[in-house]
């Protein structure tokens, strides 16, 4: 087997840019793969969350970014319908609190998260961790 190659020189400086060609598509390749696996995971993460099953206890906020993907930002609790077990997902929320805010409602249907403050436990460094986190509907 006769290779081609064999009468072809190559100085110095053409090998460094042979290299740096070659350097440059690799990485080129490989940020473009990142981009691509990025892309279809942020989707992927999208999709799984929105195909959950809505049982109305919790809302989405979405937002669109430049690529025209939407996003979640947030998953807000409806303090009137979720659960013990989806209130602790609340920052600031436990079981003991879960528990206080279910009786509450059980008495009166909150007409306000600011409403949150009447329950014992919940001042107003708790409320304000968990405002963003809760809507009433």
């Amino acid at each position: 087997m006769v290779f081609m190659f064999e009468k072809l020189v190559i100085i110095t400086r053409e090998r460094w840019q042979i290299i740096a060609v070659v350097a440059l598509v690799i990485i080129g390749s490989c940020w473009q793969m990142f981009q691509n696996d990025s892309s279809s995971n942020l989707v992927q993460a999208s999709t799984s969350i929105d195909s959950v099953s809505n049982t109305g206890d919790s809302k989405d906020t979405k937002a669109t970014n430049s690529n025209n993907q939407v996003t979640v930002q947030s998953r807000k609790i409806n303090i009137n319908t979720a659960s013990s077990s989806e209130l602790q997902k609340i920052p600031g929320v436990g079981p003991a609190k879960a528990q206080l805010i279910v009786e509450y409602r059980q008495n009166k249907r909150f007409e306000s998260i600011d409403e949150l403050l009447n329950i014992s436990g919940i001042g107003p460094k708790t409320f304000e961790k968990l405002r963003d986190h809760v809507t009433v509907e």
